[in-house]
């Protein structure tokens, strides 16, 4: 599902083009990222004191976000399995021992997913 487009005084649907050099747009970018700002942002924040849209993860959280959504793909799959298994007629096949591993899974995934998602709160 694509994002909702802005509206209103949200929708951003001009650009200024400024000419600089080579390393005053490296230290332009390297301002940015440092300040963990898109380089519209920070440009924006220090020329009208604007209040960012959002903040460039840093490399850990960026880390963080990658594991928390193969994280999340592993409780997809988790969830799957456990659907088929609880189907009627499917539960009398299923050993006690598989279903213990299966128990044990989704705990060891709850907590990764909670330890994931207490790291990335700002």
């Amino acid at each position: 599902m694509p994002r909702p487009q802005k509206q209103g005084e949200d929708k951003r649907d001009y650009s200024i083009e400024i000419r600089v050099t080579f390393a005053e747009k490296t230290a332009i970018q390297i301002a940015a990222k440092d300040s963990r700002l898109t380089v519209s942002d920070f440009a924006r924040a220090r020329l009208i004191e604007a209040k960012p849209l959002r903040h460039v993860p840093n490399a850990d959280r960026e880390l963080l976000l990658k594991h928390l959504a193969e994280t999340n793909k592993q409780g997809s799959n988790l969830n799957q399995i456990a659907r088929v298994l609880n189907m009627e007629g499917n539960s009398k096949v299923v050993s006690q021992q598989l279903m213990k591993s299966i128990e044990t899974a989704i705990a060891k995934y709850e907590e990764a997913h909670n330890t994931l998602m207490e790291l990335l709160v700002w």
